[in-house]
């Protein structure tokens, strides 16, 4: 097989199907491969269902590039972002320019898929290889000999392209820019801005281009995208003191183990909160008002602590969002420490649904619900249910239905409050153990 298009995906359930489509239109006979880093959502099953080959490797778009580049079969490797199109007459290129066996790297040039007389500016300098002006988004197309050669991609948390195109450039391959246009998607520049995000993306790039590490950059980068951001994450929590938590759970193992158990998970809650991209404030809301300062010296690492206030669970709920409405949020979600499959992804993917929908939330096992988010502050959906029951979930469901707004479920996650829920949660970890090995 000639040529294996290598997609580097997580979470693109909503793009994936319109490019794999683009490359089956585009390029008869083609391997197609989904190098997954982790979707949460419907990514690889809609991949598969396009026919693609669907491979899993760690997170990071070079580590997936490279991880498909080796399991790919073709002697030319295109790699595509999952947020951008083929043009129809990518084979007629594609053949025209490889068909000279000097010829070994490409780019298209690149168009958004938005009307801006700004996008047609940038547009226009994609005509021109150089550091400013040759990217990912425009589909590198280097044969495997090269791509070998080269290295491969860094294992980068951005700028691995800049840095393949590089390391190209400095073996004296010349690097050309094909005529036709892929089209890739506007929406980081119109979500920040369309003249600040090149701004910043000029910014950066000169950065790189002075050698300052990858690592300092990405921190700068990561920091302005979060300011720009008000998506809040509120975690529930006790201070671990034994007899205070997981008292069920306790009756059975005593209270220092179980009180040790819930620090453990409170803690990798804490932690996974952290790995959280799409969050930029974090508040920490903690049930007894008389523990800030065993709280403080506990957790205060970048989060906002606050003490619970209301006397039943639904009250306490509804007070906290108030708080971070109030706080000109524009997107809140609540977790609890009882779940202690939760991740960082998982969060993310949260805030991303509440996009498209008012609500979404996520079940537990034992009939409540360990995440719920809004996109607004809807107060109304925690009168009348029955706290502590296991009709939490579906009772809060109706409420939303009742109310006319859209929701999104999530996977149910273990709840763990008894010796049943943990000996069944320690059986699905050694299950899922077993199956990676």
């Amino acid at each position: 097989m000639k040529y294996s298009v290598i997609i580097p995906a997580i979470n693109e359930e909503k793009g994936i199907v319109s490019c794999i489509e683009s490359v089956r239109r585009a390029i008869p006979d083609v391997e197609i491969i989904i190098a997954d880093g982790g979707s949460i959502d419907a990514t690889r099953p809609e991949a598969s269902r396009m026919g693609a080959r669907v491979i899993v490797s760690k997170k990071g778009r070079g580590i997936q590039c490279n991880a498909g580049a080796k399991a790919a079969r073709g002697g030319i490797l295109i790699f595509l972002h999952a947020d951008t199109i083929l043009p129809d007459d990518a084979y007629f290129q594609l053949e025209r320019y490889f068909l000279n066996p000097k010829c070994n790297a490409a780019l298209f040039r690149m168009k958004f898929d938005h009307p801006s007389r700004w996008f047609s500016l940038y547009s226009w300098f994609t005509h021109f290889d150089s550091v400013f002006t040759s990217f990912g988004d425009q589909c590198i197309i280097v044969r495997r000999t090269l791509f070998e050669e080269a290295g491969g991609f860094p294992d980068w948390v951005l700028f691995e392209d800049l840095e393949f195109l590089r390391r190209v450039r400095r073996l004296k391959k010349k690097i050309r820019k094909l005529p036709s246009y892929v089209t890739t998607s506007a929406r980081r520049f119109v979500g920040n801005g369309i003249v600040r995000q090149q701004f910043y993306n000029i910014y950066f790039t000169a950065q790189f281009m002075f050698n300052v590490p990858v690592e300092d950059i990405a921190k700068q980068y990561d920091g302005l995208r979060r300011r720009r951001m008000r998506n809040a994450l509120i975690i529930f929590a006790r201070y671990p003191e034994p007899g205070k938590v997981k008292t069920r759970l306790a009756a059975t193992i005593g209270n220092e183990q179980a009180a040790a158990l819930y620090k453990e998970w409170a803690e990798k809650i804490f932690f996974e909160s952290k790995q959280a991209r799409n969050v930029s404030h974090r508040y920490l809301f903690y049930a007894d008002p008389g523990d800030y300062k065993k709280v403080h010296a506990w957790n205060n690492d970048g989060f906002l602590l606050q003490a619970q206030n209301g006397t039943e669970l639904g009250d306490r709920i509804k007070a906290a969002f108030r708080k971070t409405f109030d706080d000109k949020m524009k997107k809140a979600i609540i977790i609890g420490t009882d779940a202690p499959d939760l991740t960082g992804d998982m969060i993310d993917n949260a805030v991303r649904r509440l996009d498209t929908h008012d609500i979404v939330i996520g079940p537990a096992n034992d009939g409540g619900y360990y995440l719920l988010g809004m996109n607004r502050y809807y107060p109304d959906i925690f009168d009348g249910i029955p706290w502590s029951t296991g009709e939490v979930f579906h009772a809060t469901v109706r409420k939303i239905k009742g109310n006319g707004l859209r929701y999104y479920e999530l996977p149910v996650l273990s709840d763990i409050d008894t010796i049943e829920d943990l000996n069944r949660w320690n059986s699905k970890k050694l299950i899922r153990k077993v199956q990676q090995q």
